[in-house]
């Protein structure tokens, strides 16, 4: 099995060589790029101490926003399994999902077109919802993104194991998952790199 370069330590050297300049710019807002790693450092560590292992699936049902980026850098950073799932996916065709990768987690806001609890009804596997708002119902993501130390241990990632799996629409039928492991990442992630050499990333 082969360790490379991972998100982690890309994440780690970004940081390292750019530290308050911009990563991201979103809602007129700018994140640098020493927040952004303690932010998703702070997220990746509140996940390991809730008791997420490699190879757990965590999803992301997310319209456009920075918690996004964030959910999807904390996930790599670990070895856990991220499942991107369309916002405009119908509820019955995120239950399915969920059942069918028995997601342990997922990250969405309250302004979901269905309950939440109906998530834990429908998803026998599901124990924790996490959401973008503050709500006493649900976990804080940015409690979470918050609470926990910045600095994060090497996890060991094999670039053989499952990274992401990508669900099609389901148009002739019940979506269907694609796997992605963790050397399409190293892939995607040294592309940043090299992007990340200039000024940064920006939003539009």
């Amino acid at each position: 099995m082969e360790t490379r370069k991972d998100v982690r330590q890309l994440i780690i050297d970004a940081a390292e060589n750019f530290g308050h300049k911009t990563a991201y710019v979103y809602n007129d807002q700018e994140y640098s790029f020493m927040s952004l790693k303690d932010s998703v450092f702070r997220l990746a560590n509140s996940l390991l101490d809730m008791g997420y292992k490699k190879g757990d699936k965590i999803a992301i049902y997310l319209p456009n926003c920075i918690e996004y980026v964030y959910s999807y850098y904390a996930i790599y950073s670990i070895g856990l399994v991220a499942v991107p799932i369309d916002f405009y996916f119908n509820p019955q065709e995120v239950f399915s999902i969920g059942k069918h990768c028995e997601l342990k987690g997922i990250i969405t806001t309250t302004n979901a077109k269905f309950n939440l609890l109906e998530l834990k009804q429908n998803i026998p596997t599901l124990r924790d919802i996490i959401t973008i708002e503050e709500n006493a119902k649900y976990l804080s993501f940015w409690k979470l993104a918050s609470n926990s130390k910045a600095e994060l241990e090497d996890q060991g990632i094999y670039t053989n194991m499952m990274s992401s799996i990508f669900y099609t629409s389901g148009s002739s039928g019940k979506p269907k998952g694609a796997t992605w492991n963790y050397e399409h990442i190293h892939l995607g992630a040294e592309q940043l790199k090299m992007m990340t050499e200039f000024e940064g990333l920006k939003e539009y």
